[in-house]
């Protein structure tokens, strides 16, 4: 396709070429420099790829249609050129770019204008209208190849000594002014994050009795039910943190002492009938096997009670609190 093809489009072709590998580079550095892990760098670049190479099939087709002296496929390669162009500069005025990245999009620029310099040649001209143009020996394409080639390398090294010109003078300058920074910003500094580390441990000890809190109401939502010794039925209750305890059908007067989620402890202050002071009656959850629970309940008389599970709380036993709590 290339050997047999009028000058101009042997040097359009490889000006296309240079041109969508320049705006490759470019865009690279854009994907380089994102705080991104590096599998999705990587397929951020494998999706560059497929566009550079789905708008290359576009331009390498536009081309083709040339070749066979079809002039809408040229007034729309340079539409698509004058397009390109314009985004080229707008994206040189409206975002900031390193040396590298500004000296790569002006090389592509350059190349398009070439490219759109060729299609609107005489030479162009004589070949839509004519269907005939007389080549060019063929060493001048070479020698113009040569010569691209020469001047687009000396652009890449000159863009990457610029470059790490550029990182040394960055960081030069951060480290004067770290250097030259006066005490009382450091000491400004020190304060600040001084603060800042006792706000996080104030954050996370609100956040240590806020989680501490829900597992109790958890543990205590945990124990509500009725069980039962088979001798007598327990009833225990919490709802809108209150707690409530009956024996069979008789309400015990109750407060709610220490509840240790690790162990999963809850003592229970228990007015004696006998002494008319409170004791302390420890209700403890026991894990089971079939990852089920028991519950035990020690007295403070020492006596040990394993309970059975026998139903949720419902609306009659609702109704038999509410009933037990007012004969009270």
């Amino acid at each position: 396709m290339i050997r047999n093809s009028p000058l101009f489009i042997q040097k359009i072709m490889t000006l296309v070429v240079f041109s969508f590998f320049f705006s490759f580079l470019t865009s690279l550095f854009d994907v380089v420099g994102m705080e991104e892990e590096k599998i999705s760098q990587q397929t951020t670049i494998l999706f560059m790829l497929a566009g550079e190479a789905l708008v290359g099939l576009i331009y390498f087709t536009l081309i083709y249609f040339c070749l066979k002296r079809k002039n809408s496929a040229r007034v729309i390669l340079v539409i698509f050129i004058i397009f390109g162009l314009i985004m080229y500069g707008y994206s040189l005025i409206s975002a900031e770019y390193s040396i590298v990245q500004w000296i790569f999009y002006v090389t592509s620029m350059i190349l398009d204008v070439y490219i759109l310099i060729l299609l609107l040649s005489k030479q162009a001209n004589s070949f839509f209208k004519s269907s005939y143009i007389q080549n060019e020996v063929t060493g001048s394409y070479k020698a113009w190849f040569s010569t691209l080639s020469s001047i687009l390398f000396v652009v890449m090294i000159g863009a990457k000594f610029l470059n790490k010109h550029e990182i040394n003078q960055t960081n030069l300058v951060t480290n004067q002014s770290a250097e030259s920074q006066p005490a009382d910003e450091m000491a400004a500094s020190e304060e600040l994050e001084e603060n800042n580390n006792q706000a996080n441990e104030d954050t996370v000890e609100q956040d240590t009795v806020l989680n501490t809190t829900q597992s109790q109401g958890e543990l205590l939502n945990d124990i509500s039910g009725v069980w039962s010794d088979h001798e007598s039925f327990f009833t225990f209750y919490y709802e809108d943190n209150k707690f409530y305890f009956l024996v069979d059908d008789e309400s015990k007067e109750v407060e709610l002492g220490d509840i240790d989620v690790n162990n999963k402890t809850i003592n229970l202050l228990v007015r004696s009938a006998d002494t008319n002071k409170k004791v302390i009656w420890t209700i403890r959850k026991v894990m089971n096997d079939d990852n089920t629970f028991r519950i035990s309940v020690a007295t403070h008389l020492g006596e040990l009670e394993m309970l059975s599970f026998v139903r949720e709380i419902g609306r009659d036993d609702k109704k038999r609190i509410e009933e037990s709590i007012s004969q009270l």
